[in-house]
């Protein structure tokens, strides 16, 4: 019995460093791709970032006059959105505008609504 545990030696030998290398392949593998999305996070969030500042700009030239929108949605530099795209302003389409107050206790039922 002894020659044929010393003839499964080497095979057993050869499988279990077979099972090793391919383990130590796997685990390369996903500390790869776990770099790789890594890098794709942070490319989003950076991104992500400068679309918010972008946004934040194009809002305050809105606001302020600067820009108004396309009778298609998109930002046009020549057009006013005061002059273009809204009816004159009066003292009670402003105040039509205005926040209603306790308007967001309001929505939450749980908190009842005071005058």
């Amino acid at each position: 019995m002894t020659g044929q545990a010393e003839a499964a030696a080497p095979a057993s030998l050869a499988a279990f460093d077979g099972a090793v290398l391919t383990a130590l392949k796997e685990a390369e593998q996903a500390l790869s791709d776990y770099a790789a999305k890594g890098d794709r996070n942070a490319r989003l969030w950076e991104a992500c970032k400068h679309s918010e500042a972008a946004h934040r700009l194009a809002d305050r030239r809105y606001h302020a006059g600067s820009i108004g929108c396309s009778s298609n949605g998109t930002p046009s530099a020549n057009s006013s959105p005061r002059a273009a795209h809204s009816p004159p302003q009066t003292s009670s389409s402003i105040a039509a505008r205005r926040p209603v107050p306790d308007a967001r206790r309001r929505l939450d039922t749980s908190t009842p609504a005071q005058p």
